[in-house]
């Protein structure tokens, strides 16, 4: 788990603000997936 500085989603929340009316809470905000060391061990396991 990370942390991110909220700069990093100002662009997603300005669109859903600009296109849905919609005023994010960005107290808590999920994103699901796997860092970069993650993603490549898993690239080179076999199935």
């Amino acid at each position: 788990m990370i942390e991110a500085d909220l700069s990093v989603a100002a662009e997603f929340t300005a669109k859903l603000r600009e296109e849905f009316g919609f005023d994010t809470d960005m107290k808590h905000f999920a994103i699901f997936g796997r860092c970069e060391d993650c993603s490549l061990k898993g690239s080179t396991t076999e199935s």
